[in-house]
């Protein structure tokens, strides 16, 4: 076909060109069918981009030109089809679909299309066939249809994380969220999108996140950690990342990673409160201070009030009290004093300390009128603003006598099951603390009563056993000048004489230990030589022994110390008996007086049965003795060794002991000398 311009007019003359109607027909870049009109809408022409459309069946016949309607579609797409066929015969107007699907080929899958109809009318007027034309939108179908299910993968997968998820655009409005940022705000997703971070957030905590958002706006990614509201009306704290989305160079918006570390923090947190409390309760048996300090260290970090309260004689007494408001402290402090707590009485403190169970609640109306003596009582108890309560008890085995109380009131915190068992835990190691405190004190009183004891008996013992030793040895020089006791009673005056002393040692041993007890033990010091004074004693003892030899090694010149002559002979005496009494076998005893340094020191080397290692850290601790040593074949009580040591200490000075178990013990004093002027 052929179309030819009209000829030019009004004398000035128009292009002449001709258009190949079948040639544009053939190469549209959209699908051209032309059907008959007959009662099976036959096709009776079609463009190659048509061929292109149908299904493979029909694509390889090369031709479509004679196939009927019917033929072309499966039966539902047909029925449709058909349809709008009639209607654009009847009506003789055009028809355009929006998108449509429609199976080709029976069995195929769905392809989609978007397509006119037109009726094309003849010289007479009547309608002489149908033109349809249709671009087929398969491909973008399948490609939306995929970034569908991916967005819905990556949705699900996002909505599966425990973690908060969302997009925020560059004027800081949500475009995405996930499952968990819903359930944190109590909000959908939809009630969500659209809105700015200040919006949903709230403007003091935006003011936190701000610096961070301007930093992922810039390019730069941030993480942090920050409190943040959540949907019950508190806070919760959180782990946030902020990764900037940039494309092209420009920042789109940046992604939101949010991890909720309450648990964590809060254990943390609470662990480091026990470490604090525990070194608290340590430190100090004056449990009374201490608790005061536990109270405030509780306040505010985990409450906004702390109570503690012990039952004492069947009495309660408010031992501490700690108030995150120092106003509302004193009126804690006022209910102390006027309304003391009945054992007896309601409410949850006294409930704690009679069942000895824990308990945790919420303060309403009704309690307080509950609690409350007076209408000036309940005045207190509502000023104190109490919201939420957690109360552990503190016990001694079965029996309870105290409790430790935690609240909230301006905080509005809300206690569950994690902060009950950390007061319950507060509350056994307070317990504990003041049970050992008790303990410690009736000890202290015990051995105060013992030392008494001693002293009194002691002194008692000290003057009968004085005579009775003076007057045996009076009777042992005078039988041993008048020859008047055989052989046999002779023995028998000396082992008198040998206990009599055995048993003055011990009793000024007793006396000794009572004195430094109680503080008694003074010295009468002076400068005096302490290498004249060894060699003194070495040779007062020399005599009594019989299979030991004292071997003494002198320093060439005086060792002048600040001493008490009486109390350091007793001391040097001592080193010696012992070194003589562990050394069952006999031998030498090296004893040798030193200067080291600035001091002067006396060195004990025995040849014995030495001391096990595992004895030696106790080796002056009062009545300690070692495992080694038979009570049967050596005698004493474990009491000289610290008298030793306490005289020593007293002299400003040092002892120390180096042992290996059977082959011999060496012990060593040191005394720090005075001044060189002296010597």
């Amino acid at each position: 076909m052929a179309f030819q311009e009209p000829p030019a007019t009004a004398g000035r003359a128009l292009p002449t060109f001709s258009l190949d109607l079948e040639a544009v027909f053939e190469h549209m870049p959209v699908g051209l069918t032309v059907y008959d009109v007959s009662p099976d809408f036959r096709c009776v022409r079609h463009n190659a981009r048509f061929l292109s459309m149908v299904g493979l069946a029909l694509q390889e016949r090369g031709s479509v030109v004679g196939v009927t309607l019917r033929e072309l579609f499966d039966d539902r797409s047909y029925r449709a089809i058909r349809t709008i066929f009639e209607q654009v015969l009847a009506s003789r107007s055009p028809y355009v679909t929006n998108e449509y699907a429609a199976v080709m080929t029976p069995g195929a899958a769905p392809r989609y299309y978007q397509w006119s109809l037109t009726p094309l009318i003849d010289e007479r007027g009547a309608v002489s066939s149908l033109l349809a034309a249709g671009i087929e939108l398969t491909d973008r179908y399948r490609a939306e249809a995929a970034v569908q299910a991916s967005e819905a993968q990556l949705r699900l997968i996002a909505d599966s994380l425990p973690v908060l998820i969302s997009y925020v655009d560059r004027e800081g409005r949500y475009r995405f969220n996930n499952r968990a940022y819903e359930l944190w705000f109590g909000h959908s997703r939809d009630e969500i999108t659209g809105r700015t971070m200040r919006e949903v957030l709230g403007d003091e905590a935006y003011a936190v996140l701000r610096p961070h958002v301007e930093a992922a706006l810039a390019g730069r990614a941030a993480s942090f950690e920050a409190v943040a509201p959540y949907r019950d009306g508190g806070t919760r704290a959180i782990e946030a990342t902020y990764v900037p989305d940039v494309a092209t160079g420009e920042v789109r918006g940046f992604a939101v990673l949010v991890s909720d570390i309450t648990a964590r923090t809060r254990a943390a947190a609470a662990q480091q409160l026990l470490l604090e409390t525990s070194a608290l309760l340590e430190s100090s048996l004056d449990y009374d201070t201490t608790l005061a300090r536990v109270a405030h260290l509780v306040v505010p970090s985990h409450a906004d009030f702390c109570i503690m309260y012990l039952v004492e004689e069947g009495a309660v007494q408010r031992v501490a009290v700690a108030h995150a408001d120092p106003a509302k402290e004193v009126f804690l402090r006022q209910i102390e004093e006027r309304y003391p707590l009945d054992l007896n009485g309601p409410g949850p403190v006294a409930s704690v300390l009679r069942g000895g169970q824990p308990v945790r609640g919420e303060v309403d109306p009704e309690l307080l009128t509950l609690l409350a003596k007076d209408n000036e009582h309940l005045a207190l108890l509502q000023a104190i603003g109490s919201r939420s309560y957690v109360i552990g008890p503190m016990r001694a085995g079965n029996r309870t006598f105290g409790a430790l109380m935690i609240g909230s009131a301006e905080s509005k915190r809300r206690y569950d099951d994690d902060d009950l068992a950390l007061v319950v835990e507060l509350a056994r190691r307070a317990a504990m603390a003041i049970e050992n405190a008790r303990l410690y004190r009736m000890a202290q009183e015990a051995i105060r009563l013992r030392d008494v004891f001693f002293s009194v008996a002691a002194h008692e013992l000290k003057t009968p056993l004085t005579a009775l030793f003076g007057h045996v040895q009076l009777l042992q020089r005078r039988t041993a000048r008048d020859g008047t006791l055989g052989e046999r009673d002779r023995r028998t005056v000396e082992v008198v004489v040998a206990q009599a002393q055995r048993m003055s040692a011990m009793v000024s041993g007793l006396l000794d230990i009572a004195r430094l007890e109680q503080g008694q033990l003074s010295l009468e010091r002076a400068p005096l030589d302490l290498r004249a004074l060894v060699r003194r004693v070495v040779e007062e003892i020399q005599p009594t022994l019989d299979r030991h030899t004292l071997l003494l090694t002198l320093a060439p010149e005086p060792l002048v110390v600040d001493g008490d002559a009486l109390r350091l002979e007793q001391v040097v005496h001592n080193l010696l008996s012992n070194a003589a009494k562990y050394s069952p076998m006999g031998g030498a005893v090296n004893v040798r007086v030193d200067r080291i340094g600035g001091r002067a020191c006396v060195t004990v080397r025995d040849e014995g049965i030495g001391i096990p290692q595992a004895a030696l850290p106790h080796l002056f601790q009062r009545f300690y003795r070692a495992t080694n040593v038979s009570e049967q074949v050596f005698g004493g009580m474990g009491v000289g060794l610290y008298v030793v040591h306490e005289i020593v200490t007293l002299h400003g000075g040092s002892v120390t002991v180096e042992s290996v178990e059977g082959r011999g013990s060496t012990f060593t004093i040191c005394l720090p000398l005075l001044a060189e002027g002296l010597g």
